[in-house]
């Protein structure tokens, strides 16, 4: 029984021992804090100029508060920099957002005009051109052209033909442009 109580403890002893050495791999002990005596600032020049011997530690604590003073400077600068970056993307992004709905609107009307440019371009297909030319000739040249696009190759003779001689070299530019 003595025998298990001591293999017991030795093994207890050597867990622990193990695990304590993988605490100390897995988190080494803290760096030390970095001296002062290798930092020179306006304020050290300044101290030297009043004191040639060692600094003390007041004047030694002053440096410190002047480099962290400097690099809060840099990094508020840096931050407002970030900070104008921001807003000038924040500015585009909502500038092209716009541009795309006003693009996405137009498509849709664009989508909506050929939809019934389609439905047209079938109407005229059945007609005769004496039939389709006074209808015609009271539409803009956009809309003709719509129609035309969308009416198949056999019929749109026609539509050119009922057109007069000026209006129909006007389209036919257009289109070829």
């Amino acid at each position: 029984m003595l025998k298990w109580i001591g293999f017991s403890v030795s093994s207890f002893i050597f867990i622990m021992a193990v695990v304590f050495g993988v605490v100390l791999i897995l988190k080494p002990p803290p760096k030390p804090v970095e001296s002062v005596k290798g930092r020179k600032t306006a304020v050290h020049h300044k101290i030297k100029k009043k004191h040639s011997g060692p600094l003390s530690l007041k004047d030694s604590l002053l440096m410190v508060i002047d480099d962290y003073e400097q690099e809060l400077k840099a990094q508020k600068h840096q931050l407002d920099s970030l900070t104008a970056l921001v807003q000038t993307l924040r500015q585009d992004t909502q500038a092209k957002s716009a541009e795309i709905e006003k693009l996405n609107i137009a498509l849709q009307g664009k989508t909506e005009r050929n939809k019934k440019a389609k439905e047209m371009a079938k109407t005229f297909a059945s007609m005769k051109v004496k039939q389709i030319s006074p209808i015609l000739n009271k539409l803009d040249d956009e809309t003709i052209i719509s129609i035309y696009l969308q009416t198949s190759k056999p019929a749109r003779k026609n539509i050119i033909a009922a057109l007069t001689d000026d209006r129909a070299a006007r389209i036919t530019k257009k289109l070829i442009n």
